[in-house]
Formats: structure tokens, sequence, C-alpha cells
């Protein structure tokens, strides 16, 4: 009976709810939107459906989405878990609870929930793979498919083609399918190119009509009230068709075209949807979206509106969809998904995009109030305003309240009209207006700070006309005044610190008065003050009663003797009798604790208005309805004293945004949230899938799972859920628990996922329950759990432990017996160890010391030193024991001891020996014991006679003294030995350069010797010839060629000659003499070649340099033959094999750093063993054949320390080697060689 109460009563509220739907649609509808941004595939939507776990379902080209309210899904082409192709075409949910879907090419889908995957038909004979437009199904569960070759009719069950319908094929007079439309009547309306038929199901027959507007193309097709049909077609018509049941022609066929506004004329309609209120709304191609009242005498036409975030975001509409939640959704072509909410109408807002012309100018309601006329004032922080209302208060617009007396743009507190039919006018700035009606006249009482009678302030809260129709004003600043008429003005209570009827404080919201004539004062900062007739003052704050929730205050009513009080800190009943408090907040399903506004309406429920949405409290129920903007308020936050309740219950609530008007009657219903789905198992944040082809085989898919089996490497897993909620989703928020682990309830922190680690092994049951606003829960999903334990978790491991446990035991004990058999061994050896100490200190000689510093006292034994008879302190004994010159270092040692925290010294001095002579001693000593400050209590150590090792140091030192010297008289002998060698090694090549010079001097010189003697000859001839008389003319001629081609043989061989030894002067006077000077670098390598000659042209290979012409160094010539010559032997003896020919070549190029000398050859080349160690004294790989290893060290030496440059050789095996020598700038000056 209850059940059916609670049935009726639901049934009640929705009825009421539609009432105040049907007829008329809210002047500001909100829309949403959902886009691409917000994870949707694409904008482009081409159809739209919902299924019974109330998923919202979208098609578009780029994939298939699902979305939950919360987020967005999107199914991709991905072999069987995916579509068969990304564009979806067209959708429909069964009856059976399966989705279908067509692809634009890729044929026919149907989704598998259980599996979270998708069944491709496209092997099925007879079923179209293209050209899908039309998705039904009859009442025998098969699916009809309208394509563009017609009907098929599809059985799901044998998967197989039943029936297939095509042009001329029972009387079916079109081909391109684009709706199949089954009505409330189950009949089968069909709309193809050549316009609209009904199929007889019987006859197996289609039936046409002779209409003409229903014999051309159909773009959309709707349910109607009364078995009726809604249709659009190809001329952009309205039809609504009505036909009796079991008559399939004649149908009575209406145009509505004259209920479009014309300005809509020629735009074609892409869908229809009716609602639950059998309001029509009409989605128009490039139109944007209509709406038609029920009684079809309203027209509201919807579209984009730029600034308006809540507006519909395009104009272009594809499908219209209504789900369970009463959303509608409007598809679009490129701006995505709208929805608005249709329940929210009954919130009526009002803002400033509700009408066409006259709206509100400003959205920040401040005070609303009927007036006795029946007039609806709206006050606003920029003026007040007059409503435009038809006969059933349906507001139509606004104007502003103006006069020449008042500011249009005041900032309005509040405005009541009294018994007299004065207009009391609040502001917060420029005090109070009372405005006569009836005259026009208005009188302004503003605050004077020197006239007592003045109101208190000009920021200005409330007004309240008590039991006598007294006037009390509350104000900001300036506390509370009572209007005491014309001519009396004002009386002002204030706070005041020498008057005991004074108020707490200035800032008073609101007061009112109770049957006993008390009036109740509330304040914002200083609580609640009772004030008797008699002016007496009573404080009631959490200062003054503990249980007293709240100081700042806001609105008061009285209910059953008792006072509710909105605050910042929520809502309560406060019992002047008792002083007990009734607190509502948000921990006992208050929407928020900051109760701006709070009204009570005609049957004592309290509306209240925080800073967080609307709660309605039902204070004999004890029950709470919570909205929020998205259920259709203006906005969240709600304004203080700006609600008015009218006499029909009719609920007026301002805001930030607007206000709200609303029948206390037409609340709509609040649904508990639905069982959370597991949509998600991840294991390390990983998304897992169950099914066959892993270890999860328990099912398909989590969202349907009942057990999952983990094994003991799944230390870290988690689910993610969602209840699917299309409208409600953020007033949703979940807990979950895991039985087994905790019985205790937790928060998913807005996250939707629940994460777990280190479980042990066992049975658990994974439990999650979703909750709204309204502290409704949902039932709870529930998973069991199994983890399987780790092999060393098993019964048996734990055996096998046991075994150990006891095995360890039984070891335990007998170590234990084994260490006590061993410390009685260890004190036997320690006893003999100490002996033998003694024994070993006495045959050392060494002295063995202990210091007891507490007690001053020393233990010493195989004593060698002389100590004070009575050693008082340790000061004491080393001034007596230590000699003078070392007592210094001594003490400072041990006082790091003493006092530094050093733990041990070595130390080193002389002592007074027994016989009064002082030895050397080596004293070392260790801290073995502190106290809790860290100083020493005890110090031991032994002290070692070292005076014989001291005279062997000092022996030793002499020694080294002596060898100090012989060592550095042998290495003055090396050096002379190896300068020798080095002089040696230039003398050689000087030598060479001697050979070769005599060798080419000796040719010209006897080819000079041999004409000489041959001219000798000649002479002793002639003149024997002569003296005879024997000389002719010719003889004399003959004789005088011969002496000229003597003479010029000789001179030329002479000079030849003296070309040489001019060069080996200059090369060898270089070579002999270090002095400095300066010299063309291009004539003395000239020179130096001419003296080379004689060794080069021995040898079978080719040279060349290259030198500029203008190059003066300051410098040593000689190093610069030293180091060509031993380049140059260095190639012929060592580069090439006998008999070989090579290249050799010298460049020298200035650059900006200094000169750079390149010498290369092209022979074998060097290893990289013989290149590191080329430069290295005696270093030859021609041992006992000419080489001696100085020529390269030579070289090495003239260039880095002669000439201040440096060497690099680059050589590889059989690549030849090449030298650079790169020359300091500073050889073209004096100063490199300065030193």
């Amino acid at each position: 009976m209850k059940a059916l109460v609670n049935s009726l009563s639901q049934l009640c509220l929705t009825l009421l709810a539609t009432l105040a739907l049907s007829g008329q649609v809210a002047a500001s509808i909100q829309f949403e939107t959902l886009a691409a941004e917000h994870g949707l595939s694409m904008n482009t939507v081409n159809d739209l459906v919902t299924d019974q776990s109330g998923y919202l379902w979208v098609a578009t080209q780029a994939g298939l989405n699902r979305y939950n309210g919360a987020e967005i899904k999107v199914y991709l082409k991905n072999g069987n878990s995916g579509p068969s192709a990304n564009h979806i075409s067209h959708l429909y949910y069964s009856k059976s609870g399966r989705l279908w879907l067509s692809t634009l090419s890729d044929g026919i889908n149907r989704y598998d929930h259980k599996n979270d995957a998708f069944e491709h038909f496209k092997d099925v004979t007879d079923l179209p793979q293209t050209g899908i437009q039309a998705i039904s199904e009859d009442n025998e569960g098969n699916i009809w498919f309208g394509s563009d070759q017609g009907i098929f009719i599809f059985d799901p069950k044998s998967l197989n083609v039943t029936s297939q319908y095509k042009l001329n094929q029972a009387n079916l007079s079109g081909e391109n399918i684009s709706h199949i439309y089954f009505d409330d009547l189950k009949r089968v309306w069909v709309a193809h190119e050549n316009g609209l038929q009904l199929f007889d199901s019987h006859a197996k027959r289609f039936h046409g009509f002779q209409h003409p507007a229903l014999n051309q193309p159909i773009h959309a097709i709707t349910q109607g009230e009364d078995h009726r049909l809604w249709v659009a077609n190809e001329q952009d018509a309205l039809i609504c068709v009505s036909l009796l049941e079991d008559q399939y022609s004649n149908p009575l066929v209406e145009l509505k075209q004259d209920v479009l506004p014309a300005s809509l004329t020629g735009f074609a309609i892409s869908d229809l949807q009716q609602d639950r209120q059998n309001n029509l709304w009409i989605a128009f191609a490039n139109a944007g979206l209509g709406w038609l009242s029920q009684d079809r005498s309203e027209f509201k036409h919807l579209k984009y509106e730029p600034g308006n975030i809540t507006s519909l975001r395009s104009t272009a509409m594809t499908k219209l969809w209504l789900d369970e939640e009463n959303q509608l959704w409007i598809g679009s072509k490129g701006d995505g998904l709208s929805k608005t909410y249709l329940n929210g109408l009954v919130f009526n807002t009002i803002n400033q995009y509700s009408f066409d012309n006259h709206n509100l100018l400003d959205t920040d309601i401040r005070s609303i109030y009927r007036d006795s006329s029946n007039q609806l004032w709206i006050g606003t922080a920029q003026g007040l305003y007059l409503a435009d209302e038809s006969a059933d208060k349906q507001i139509t617009g606004f104007s502003r309240f103006e006069h020449p007396d008042f500011n249009p743009y005041s900032f309005i507190s509040f405005i009541k009209q009294d018994a007299e039919g004065t207009y009391w006018i609040g502001t917060r700035g420029e005090g109070l207006y009372l405005y006569d009606s009836h005259n026009a006249h208005i009188k302004q009482y503003r605050h004077n700070a020197s006239d007592p009678k003045t109101i208190a302030s000009d920021y200005l809260y409330s007004l309240y006309f008590d039991n006598q129709q007294q006037a009390w004003v509350t104000t900001k600043d300036g506390g509370l005044s009572l209007f005491l008429g014309q001519e009396n003005g004002f009386r002002t209570w204030a706070a005041s610190s020498d008057d005991s009827y004074g108020l707490p404080i200035n800032e008073v919201t609101n007061v009112l008065q109770d049957d006993a004539n008390n009036y109740w004062v509330l304040t914002y900062g200083g609580g609640l003050i009772q004030m008797t007739p008699q002016g007496k003052m009573t404080e009631y704050s959490p200062q003054t009663l503990p249980q007293f929730p709240s100081k700042h205050l806001f609105k008061a009513y009285i209910i059953d003797e008792k006072l509710w009080i909105s605050s910042s800190d929520g809502v309560f009943a406060f019992d002047p009798n008792s002083k007990q408090v009734q607190l509502l907040n948000k921990d006992s399903g208050l929407i928020d604790n900051v109760a701006y506004l709070m009204l009570k309406d005609n049957i004592d429920q309290l509306w209240i208005g925080t800073s967080n949405g609307l709660s309605v409290y039902n204070p004999k129920e004890n029950s709470y309805k919570n909205y929020t903007d998205i259920d259709g308020l203006q906005a969240n936050e709600f304004n203080f004293g700006a609600g008015f309740v009218d006499s029909d219950n009719r609920v007026y609530l301002g805001g930030i945004n607007g206000f709200n008007h609303i029948l206390v009657s037409a609340l709509p219903p609040i649904r508990a949230p639905k069982t959370p789905v597991i949509d998600e198992f991840l294991l390390l944040s990983k998304v897992q899938q169950l099914g066959p082809n892993n270890r999860f085989s328990q099912a398909g898919y989590i969202g349907y799972a009942k057990m999952l089996n983990l094994s003991h490497k799944d230390a870290l897993f988690a689910f993610k859920f969602h209840s699917v909620h299309l409208h409600h989703a953020s007033q949703i928020s979940y807990e979950y628990r895991m039985q087994g682990l905790h019985n205790q309830w937790f928060s998913d922190q807005n996250s939707y996922r629940a994460h777990f680690t280190g479980l042990a092994p066992g049975q658990y049951q994974f439990q999650v329950r979703a909750r709204n606003i309204n502290q409704q829960y949902s039932p709870t999903r529930t998973l069991d759990i199994y983890i399987a334990p780790a092999p060393w978790q098993t019964w048996w491991a734990y055996l096998l432990y046991l075994l150990a446990a006891t095995v360890i035991v039984w070891l335990l004990v007998s170590m234990q017996l084994k260490k006590f058999r061993t410390k009685v061994e260890m004190m036997e050896k320690v006893a003999k160890s100490e002996q033998r100490l003694q024994l070993s200190l006495w045959g050392s000689g060494d002295e063995f010391w202990d210091w007891d510093l507490a007690a001053k006292k020393a233990i010493r034994s195989n004593v060698f030193l002389t100590y004070p008879e009575v050693e008082k302190n340790l000061a004491h004994t080393l001034n007596t024991v230590v000699h003078p010159d070392d007592l210094l270092e001594v003490q400072s040692d041990i006082e790091k001891c003493l006092k530094l925290g050093k733990q041990d010294f070595e130390l080193t001095y002389r002592g007074l020996g027994l016989d009064g002579s002082w030895i050397w001693v080596l004293n070392r000593g260790k801290v073995v014991e502190r106290d809790e400050q860290g100083r020493p209590k005890r110090i031991t150590g032994t002290i070692k006679n070292i005076q014989t090792l001291k005279e062997t140091e000092a022996q030793l030192k002499a020694l080294n003294i002596e060898l100090e010297d012989r060592v550095k008289a042998r290495t003055e002998e090396l050096q002379l030995t190896r300068d020798e060698l080095i002089d040696k090694e230039k003398m050689a090549t000087l030598g060479g350069l001697v050979a070769s010079i005599t060798h080419e001097i000796n040719t010209p010189i006897g080819i000079s010797v041999t004409a000489i003697s041959h001219l000798a000859d000649s002479v002793d001839e002639f003149n024997r010839k002569y003296d005879a008389g024997e000389v002719s003319h010719e003889d004399f001629q003959a004789y005088q060629d011969e002496v000229a081609d003597c003479t010029k043989l000789v001179l030329s061989n002479l000079n030849r000659a003296s070309t040489l030894i001019q060069s080996f002067k200059k090369v060898s006077v270089d070579q002999s003499h270090e002095d400095l000077r300066d010299f063309n670098l291009k004539h003395y390598l000239d020179e130096i070649f001419v003296s080379l000659k004689p060794l080069l042209s021995r040898t079978p290979h080719s040279y060349h340099y290259e030198c500029p012409e203008d190059i003066v160094l300051h410098s040593h010539p000689g190093a610069f033959y030293q180091i060509i010559s031993n380049l140059i032997n260095n190639s012929i003896i060592h580069g090439f094999k006998q008999g070989e020919s090579g290249n050799l070549s010298l460049t020298f190029v200035e650059h900006q750093d200094g000169l750079t000398m390149t010498y290369q050859d092209d022979g074998h080349g060097m290893t990289e063993s013989v290149k590191q160690q080329i430069f290295t004294p005696f270093f030859t790989t021609k041992r006992g054949k000419g080489g001696s290893g100085l020529g390269m060290n030579i070289l090495f030496n003239l260039v880095n320390q002669v000439l201040k440059g440096k060497v690099d050789l680059i050589t590889e095996p059989e690549k030849g080697a090449k030298f650079v020598i790169e020359l300091p700038k500073q050889i073209y000056s004096s100063e490199v060689h300065k030193d």
C-alpha cells in the first residue's frame, strides 16, 4: 500500500511538472554544448540515440562516441574491437537492448555490450554494405534496413535477410528509402524519394496517399499525440497526418505552415521531435531550432546569439533526440551537440537574453515584490524595473521605473508597499524613498549626522512592518531605525559602549516580531539580539551561548514557535525558551553553508539560496531537495533579500544572473543515482582487457564481471567507475570500500577511481556506490575479488616454515651452548694473554700506563722513566717527565683528547730517564672511557724507548745528504756527457757536410789543374816555336784561342768552387756559433740547399722548397740548418728502403701568430709506437746502421728551447711523415731571445 501511495505521489508530481510546462516555454531556454574540445571525435553529428543504461551514442564521420554525462569514449575502427569503419551514418537501439549502426560504405555493425566489441555483418547474403539510410524494428524483433536499393528485413537470430522489397515490389513506389518509422500503433511508415507510404503487415503491401504534400521526398517523421504523425517534406512543409487504426488510405492531412513565422519560409526541416509535454521541436538545416507549444498557438525561434554562452552554438541542425532524463539533444553540422534540460524550464529563468526586446538591463537581482495591484517589481544593482506579464503570470518583458526625483540607476535593496499603498524603496547609498503612486510623489530620506531624527544610514539592507504596521529599517553601518512619522522622523538603535540598550554592532541585516511583541534583531557579526517591548536587549552569539552556531545572520522566520535563521554557517532552528539549536549544514544535507537568501513559502517550506545552489527544506519531514544551475537556476549564487513568495505559492528567487519564478507544486522529481558501472580495470595504471585470450578469462568486459581472479604479482591495481547520468553527472559523487580489507567508505575525491596496493592473499569484495546532492544513494555495485597467494604463502609453504623454525630454534640453542663453552675458553685465553702481555712488555722494554683521570691515579708497569713520587695530576707528571723544549707540543696534543674529543694520540719527545739523562721515547695513548658529557675518564697507552732509533735516524739523514751530493755530481757528469754527444752529433753533421763539400770541390779543382797544366804545355810549345821563328799567323791565332778556352774553363770551375766554399763557410760558422743575427730566410735556405746538394745528389730523391722572398728573421740561423739537415737525413736514412726514390718538400708560411715550417716525405711512415718515441734521446730504429738516436731529439730541443716553438708529427705506416713546426711571431724581433 505504501509503495502504491509513493508511486501515485511521484506520478502526481510528474503530472504537475508537465502541466507547468505545457502550453508555454520558459522565457530563456539555456543550452549547453558538447563538442570536439570536450572529447567528441568530430563536430558534425550524423545520428543520436540513448540506450537502456542511459548512455548517449553519437554517430560522426570520425568514429562512434559514447557519453556517460562526464566523459566521452570514442570507438574507432580497430579489428573486431571497433566498428568496421569510422564514418557512422545511422544508429538504432533495439528492444532487446542491442545497438545497431550503419557505416557509410562498410556495412552493418552490432555492438556487443558484454564484451565491449562490435560484430560486423559483411558477409550476409543480400544485406547491402552501402547506402543504408534508415534502421528500425518490428514487433517480432526483426531489424528493418532502408537503403538506396529498397528495404531489407534482417532476422538477428538466424543472421539472415528474411525479406526484401525493392522498387515496384509489393507496390513500393520508391527505392531510395530515407525513413522507416513504427508509430504508437505499431504501423510501419516508409519515406522515400516519391513520398510517404504505409505498410500493410497482413497483406504485405505498401499503400500510398493522394495528398500532394505526401507525394514528395520526406525529410523528417515523429510521433504526435492521439496517434498522429508530424511530417516534414522537401518543400519545407510541416504536416500533421491522422489515420485511424486499421485504415491504410485517406488520412487527414493538415498543413501547419501558418504556425511557422514567415522568416523561416524556405528553410529545410532536418528533424522533428515531440517532447513529453507534447510540445513540438523543429530542427532546421540552416536556421536553428523551433519550439511549437502543445496547443500550437505559440512558436519560439531559437538560434545562435553572439555573446550569449547559453544559446545554441550552431544554426545548422542535423538530429534531435529526447533522453530518459527529459533532455533534448540537438546534433549540428560542424558545431557538435547542444542540449537543454526540459525539466529545468519549471524554474523559469529570466535574464538579459529572455526576450527579443524589453529585457532586464542588469541581472544582479537584489529585490522582488508583487504589490496590491498585482504589479511585479524587480530591484537590481542598477535600477528598479516593472515586469510586463500575461494573465497567467508569464513575464513578457520589463520597463525601467523612472521618476524625476528618483535615480533610475540606484542600487535597490528592497521595495515594499505599506497598508496605505505607499511604496518603500530602500537603496544602498541613497537612503530611503517613499513613493505615493496616487499623486506620483516621491520623498527621499537620507542620513544627517547632525540630526538624530534622520535615518541611521544611507546604506540600507531590509524593511520590516511589525504587527502595528510600524516600519523598521536595517542598515549596513548605522544600526536599526524605526520610522515614527513625518514629524518625528526616525529613532535609531546603534552600537554604543556606554548605552546598555545599544546594539553590539551596527551592521543589521533583518528584524522580525514574535507573538509576544519581542523584536528579534539579526546582525552580521554580532549574532541575534532579543529586544523586549521595554527595550531590554539580550545577545545570543557563540560568545554568549556556546551552542549558538553563528554570529553572521541574514534572515529569520518563526515556525512552530522556533526561529529559523539563515547564516554564513548554515540554517538553524533556535528555541528561545529552551535555548536548543537544530543546525542544518552541508553535513546534514544542505547544499552549502553560506545561506544568503531564505524564504518561507505558503506550506512552511524553506527555500534557501546559498553561494552554491538552492535547497528546499521541509521542516516537518526534515527532508531536502537540492538544485544547482544545471537544473535550471539562474546561477548557483543567490543574493541577500532577493526573494518573494506570491499568493499562488509561486516563489521568486534572485541571484547574480537573473531570477527564477517557480510554482512550488511544479518542482521536478529527483531520482536516486543509477548503479555505478565499473568501466575499467587497471594494473600498474594500464587498462586490462578481460577475455579468453588472457589470464582474466572470467568475463569479456569488466562492466559485467561478477568475479575477478588476481595473482600475488598484481600488487597495484585500480578500478574506474561511473554512474550514467547525462544531465546530473556533475552532481554525483562516489564512495567505495574493499570488504575484507576495511568496512569504511572512502570518497573517490572526484577521480572516478579506486586504487589498491599490497593486498594480502584472500577473498575480497569491492563495492562502489553513487550519491547525488540530495544525499540519495544508488544501489551498490559489487565485484568479488580473489587474490591467489604466492607460492611461499601456501599451506605447504607454512608447514616448511614451521619445520625450518624448529630447526632454527634447535640451532640457536646449540649455538648458545657453544657460545658459553667458547666464552669459558676465551676467558682462560684472556688470562693467559694478560700474562703473556706482561711478559711481552718486559721483554720489549716498553712501559705500560693507565691514567684514571677522575681518581687522579696512574698505574704503570716496566717503568724506565723518572716520575714524581706522588703524581698529583697529569699536568704535574708531564712537567716532570717531558723535556722543556717538547713540553708545549706534548701538552697541545693531549689537550685535543681531553677537551676536543680526539680519541687517541701518538707523541715523540724526550723524557727523563732513570739515570737523569734525556732519552727519546714514543708515547701512544687512547681514551678508553668518557663520562656523559664526553670528557675523558680513563686513558691508557704504552711508552717505547726509541733513543737507538733516533740515533740511527740521524745517521741515515747524514747518509742521505752524502748520497744527494753524489747524485748531483753524477748528474752533472751525465749532463756534460750528453752535451758532448750532442756536440759530436753536430760535428758529425758538419763532418758530413765537409766530406760532401770536399767531394764536390774536387771536380772543379781537378778540371782547373788539368786546364792549367795543358795551358802550361801549350805555352812551352808556343815559346819553343817562337824562339825558333816557326810561329805563323795561324799558329799565333790557335795559341790565343787555346789560352782563352783554358782561361775560361779554369775561371768557371774556380767560381763554382768559390761558391761552395762560401756556402760551407756560412753554414759551418752558423753551426759552430750560436750568435743571433738578422738574415733573409729565403736566401739562407738557398745557401743551405747549396751545401746539401752534394748529399742529395747522391740519392735518387727529388726535392723542392718554398719560402716567401721577404721574410727577415732575427734568430739563430744555425738552428735552421741543423733542423733542416736532420729532417732530410732522417728521411734518407729511415724513410726509404735502399734504392727507392721519393719526394721531399719544405715550405714556409707566414700567418698572424707567427711562422709555420712544414716538412714532409712520401716514404714508409712510422708506427704509433715509433711516433711516440721519435723525440726521445738515443732512440733509433737503425742502431748500428748509422743511426745515433739524437737527430730528432736535437731537432725537438732546437725548436722548443732555442726557437721557442713547437713541433708536431703526423704519420702513419706507408703514408709518409709530416713535421709541422710552429714558430712564434716574436721570431721576427729580438724579444724572444732576451733571456
